[in-house]
């Protein structure tokens, strides 16, 4: 019995240290921009190496997001979710991916289910927001953006974003403070935006 565990810890090690080594290979990939070669590493690991595997399955779909391919990155994450379901940060790539493939309600599931987990994940109240934005649910979005911004005031996006509420909303005035706090942080110009607000 003893050789025999031996033998499993022996083999665990070996396994943890090729998903070592082919992580950082689809990393470098990833990071010099050739997404197919990091997306070949990272699907190599699940097929051979280690199926289950949540770290290379969150990769992978991150992968997949950033080639356009929403459906698989989905697929992937939803994989990734029912492999594990505590892990806050795959439930908001979920609803990410949703997101981008235009399931507004899936989406909203998702991202509320990251937030039980982890409530100070202003990541995913700006998604949240983002969501019931489009979702023309204003109220809402309008509470998720402030959320956002209570727990990371240095988040340029969510600024631009709650711009954009309140501009819809026809609600100018705050539209130009809130843009002006967008620009402060970082966030681009928006020239379409900036003439709706003159």
């Amino acid at each position: 019995y003893a050789g025999s565990k031996d033998r499993v810890a022996a083999a665990n090690t070996e396994m943890h240290e090729q998903i070592e080594n082919f992580t950082k290979s689809a990393v470098r990939a990833f990071g010099a921009n050739r997404l197919s070669a990091s997306r070949e590493v990272l699907e190599f690991i699940l097929e051979d190496v280690h199926p289950g595997h949540i770290p290379t399955m969150t990769k992978l779909g991150i992968v997949q997001m950033r080639l356009e391919d929403y459906p698989a990155a989905a697929l992937t994450l939803r994989n990734a979710v029912e492999n594990d379901e505590t892990r806050s940060n795959s439930h908001r790539l979920l609803g990410l991916a949703l997101y981008k493939s235009g399931d507004m309600p899936a989406a909203e599931q998702s991202v509320r289910r990251a937030l039980e987990i982890d409530p100070k994940d202003y990541r995913a109240y700006t998604l949240l927001g983002n969501t019931l934005f489009r979702a023309n649910q204003f109220a809402e979005a309008q509470l998720s953006y402030e959320k956002a911004i209570e727990l990371n005031p240095e988040n340029a996006d969510v600024y631009h974003n709650l711009a954009l509420l309140h501009q819809r909303k026809g609600e100018l005035k705050q539209a130009r403070e809130t843009y002006a706090k967008a620009l402060e942080h970082g966030s681009p110009p928006n020239p379409e935006l900036e003439s709706k607000l003159q």
